[in-house]
């Protein structure tokens, strides 16, 4: 709930579901539960510009998801968030590239996805041309991956309707 709430912009309804879900999760969760939850934190803390928490609780995270690959990933991928939210663009640009590369060894199309989307947002915000043609590039390629992984027309439908590619037609770019 609390990301559904961050995506609404209703921050203090996702700040109460998180303080619930800490309750829950300190009396009964297991160190998933920990690490899951330490993902829709972040998400709350950086639509909430508070970084200073951020880094501590991606510290926090980078050590608890040590050999678990999906949250080894997550790690550099909100690493390069943050970055690109206080404006550190190569640094982001340095955590994208780390977390890209694995999210395509471990094929992970969803997230390689969402990796490059974020590269061109970030590009097209930065004025970096160059950079913004091979990203979009390297994006109109994990698209067609992620539709061919989706499988299923209706959804594939859905998806390319969605937010995550309405957002890139707003900057100019058309996914086919």
């Amino acid at each position: 709930m609390s990301s559904y709430e961050v995506q609404q912009k209703r921050l203090k309804e996702a700040k109460d579901h998180l303080d619930e879900a800490r309750r829950q999760i300190n009396s009964t969760g297991s160190e998933i539960d920990k690490l899951n939850y330490m993902f829709y934190l972040l998400r709350y803390l950086l639509a909430t510009e508070k970084f200073r928490w951020a880094e501590e609780i991606l510290q926090v995270w980078e050590t608890k998801s040590r050999g678990i690959t999906k949250f080894e990933n997550l790690v550099m991928w909100f690493k390069a968030k943050l970055h690109y939210k206080q404006g550190a663009y190569q640094k982001a640009l340095t955590e994208y590239q780390l977390s890209l590369k694995r999210s395509r060894k471990y094929k992970l199309p969803h997230l390689e996805f969402h990796i490059l989307k974020e590269m061109v947002m970030l590009c097209h915000e930065a004025g970096l041309e160059k950079e913004l043609r091979k990203f979009t590039r390297q994006l109109q390629a994990a698209y067609e991956n992620l539709l061919d992984a989706i499988g299923d027309e209706i959804l594939q439908k859905q998806f390319y309707e969605s937010r995550e590619v309405h957002e890139l037609v707003e900057i100019g770019v058309v996914l086919d």
